[in-house]
Parts: C-alpha cells; sequence; structure tokens
C-alpha cells in the first residue's frame, strides 16, 4: 500500500494517518518481544521497520536531504530509548554485550590479521541491543542532521520556503531537543555510584524505669462483722474505757481539791465508776 502511489498518495490526511497506525503497530510489536525476552526479535523487528519506511521515504521525494526524514528517524530512535526505559523500571533485563578478544582472531603463526577478522571481532551496536542511552544519543544525532537540513533549505529560500511542514518546523527548537537528548544520554550512561553508608554510632540504653516505693498498704483489710465491732468497744483498751477512765480521774483530781466532807467523796467515787460498770454489764 505504501509503496504505490496511486493507492496512497503522499502527504495528504490518510496518508499521515497511515504512517501513525504503522508505527504504533510496530511499537505494539517490539515491547511484545520485549515483554518476551526475546531481545534480538525486537531489534531485528524495529530495523527492519525504520529500513523499510526510509525506503519509502525515499520514493515519496522525502530522503536523506529534508529535515522531514531526519524527524522520523529522531522520533523512532526515542520511542525505541523511551520503550526501553519503561521497561527497564521493571523487569526488563539488558543483555550483556562484549566483543571477542583479538588474540582470538590472531593463528598461533602470528601472521597479520585480515581486515574483516578484525571487523569481525568488533560488534556492531545495530546488531544488539542497547542500554536506552545509545538510542537518546542517536535521537540526538539525527536531531543535528534535521537541523542542519532545515538550516540549509531556510537559506536557500530566504525564509520563505514553500515545502510542506517549514512553517510548522519553524516553531521547533531543535537545540533543545539535541540538549535534552544528550542530557539522556549521558544520564543512562553515566557509571552507577552506590551510596556511601556511614554506620552510625550504637544506642546508649536508657536506663531502666525505678519502681517508686509504695509506702502504704497495698491490700485491703479485712471486713470486721458487726458482733467483733461490738466487742472491741467495750473491751479494756476500747476508745470507751480510756474515755471513762479519764473522767474518773478527773473528778477524783476535782474532788481533792475542793473541801467536801468523807460521806459525799464515796458517793462520788461510786457515780464516777458506775457507767464504767455499767458500760462493761
Amino acid at each position: 500500500m505504501f509503496g504505490s502511489t496511486a493507492i496512497l498518495l503522499p502527504r495528504t490526511k490518510r496518508w499521515a494517518e497511515a504512517k501513525v497506525l504503522a508505527d504504533a503497530i510496530n511499537v505494539k510489536i517490539t515491547k511484545l518481544y520485549l515483554y518476551n525476552h526475546e531481545h534480538l526479535l525486537a531489534l531485528s523487528h524495529h530495523n527492519s521497520h525504520m529500513r523499510r519506511f526510509a525506503d519509502f521515504s525515499r520514493g515519496w521525494g522525502i530522503g536523506e536531504e529534508t529535515f522531514e526524514y531526519w524527524s522520523w528517524m529522531a522520533r523512532q530512535h526515542r520511542v525505541l530509548a523511551e520503550l526501553l526505559e519503561q521497561g527497564s523500571n521493571s523487569s526488563l533485563m539488558f543483555p550483556t554485550n562484549s566483543p571477542h578478544s583479538l588474540t582470538a582472531g590472531m593463528s598461533s603463526t602470528s601472521t597479520p590479521v585480515e581486515l574483516d577478522t578484525v571487523r569481525a571481532l568488533g560488534l556492531n551496536p545495530s546488531h544488539a541491543l542497547q542500554h536506552p542511552g545509545h538510542y537518546y544519543f542517536m535521537a540526538a544525532r539525527c536531531t543535528e542532521a534535521r537541523r542542519e537540513r532545515f538550516l540549509a533549505n531556510e537559506g536557500i529560500s530566504q525564509g520563505t520556503s514553500g515545502a510542506p511542514g517549514y512553517a510548522k518546523e519553524k516553531k521547533v527548537d531543535h537545540l533543545t531537543l539535541i540538549l535534552e537528548f544528550n542530557g539522556t544520554f549521558l544520564r543512562h550512561g553515566a557509571p552507577i555510584t552506590l551510596p556511601v553508608v556511614v554506620a552510625s554510632a550504637a544506642p546508649k540504653p536508657k536506663d531502666p524505669p525505678s519502681t517508686p516505693l509504695i509506702r502504704k498498704a497495698i491490700f485491703k483489710a479485712p471486713r470486721q462483722s458487726p458482733l467483733g465491732s461490738m466487742l472491741d468497744s467495750v473491751s479494756s483498751d476500747s476508745e470507751l474505757s480510756k474515755a471513762a477512765e479519764a473522767v474518773a480521774g478527773e473528778m477524783e483530781e476535782r474532788a481533792s481539791q475542793m473541801h467536801i466532807p468523807e460521806l459525799f467523796r464515796s458517793v462520788a467515787q461510786s457515780s464516777a465508776a458506775a457507767p464504767v460498770a455499767n458500760a462493761v454489764n
């Protein structure tokens, strides 16, 4: 459909919608491969999509000499970088890519190594899935080429170019995009610095809380029966007996100080002792 201009005319609304749909399907398939941990298939499918639509763009008159081509290329690299970045925050693990040793390609006779052999010892980044920073860097390089093509087109047309999308491209801040992509690339490419853990001093144990002394009875006194209370009140050491003895002693003291005949003194002593006897009875 994209290869025939008779079926789908370039730079039309349906043509633009079809391109967006194709890009969305490519992202979904790439995401599915990454979800199944099939890194090579994900990268191969993404590269084939970019390669095929690059060929279509040349047939539409949007080749490497236009800023539209490099805008689309930068967008594809950015989408893949963001997809990998989101996956790395969950469970996506990137493969470890390391080239073979140079000594593995040399023979025991120390003969000169062929040029093709030296190239085979290296690792092409487009053949192995890289970390997200690599694709942010590629997006920055494509944005630089996009800016160069835009400035060249603007210099030729003196700011009055009739190319499609020129008015929209003038509003794009290319330098800000380049700084953003390069900053993200440096953030992903920076070595991981482990936080320094400072051993904190052991906290001083607190003094155990002191138990206050209880200076009063903690057990409740047993309740006394009414009969026992009555017997205690009339016992010899009760308060009532002590009061009666005190009254009798006071009356004897007063009687000794007063001049009372012997007859009345005997009556006073008997009357003072009477309440005590009655209380005991």
